[in-house]
């Protein structure tokens, strides 16, 4: 979770020195863990990380300590952190770690490598395995 980081005039607010920890550590970026000032990019983190969580039921560092999590974060690659997750998602979460915390990023670019994600045998409009027609 991050501060509105535009003031009123549409400006970049000034970079706190300190910033509080909010949010959970699991999806935290390295940002947060290090009480640094968060931007638009480390909700971004937080989301990658969710949808790892979300297509391997884990992130490489669930059962670890609040310690290791950060030791992980630090010096795993984006190849290790994203391993079985298919390469356009890598690509997508190297860009991502590599944006400042005042950079917006490039969402058509994202949203090219995540479409690029998708088994080649799928289409937009095909329904979800939970919808009727795939019922018992």
């Amino acid at each position: 979770m991050c501060r509105r980081f535009r003031a009123d005039n549409g400006k970049w607010r000034p970079l706190r020195k300190k910033a509080p920890f909010k949010g959970t550590i699991r999806y935290a970026s390295l940002n947060a863990l290090r009480l640094q000032e968060c931007g638009p990019v480390d909700d971004l983190i937080g989301w990658l990380y969710s949808c790892i969580e979300i297509t391997l039921s884990k992130l490489p560092w669930a059962k670890s300590t609040p310690r290791e999590m950060l030791h992980m974060k630090e010096n795993m690659t984006a190849e290790e952190v994203c391993a079985q997750m298919p390469p356009p998602f890598v690509e997508c979460y190297n860009y991502i770690s590599q944006l400042k915390s005042t950079e917006f990023s490039e969402h058509v670019k994202m949203h090219k490598w995540l479409r690029d994600c998708r088994p080649t045998s799928t289409e937009t409009g095909d329904p979800f395995d939970w919808e009727a027609e795939h019922m018992i």
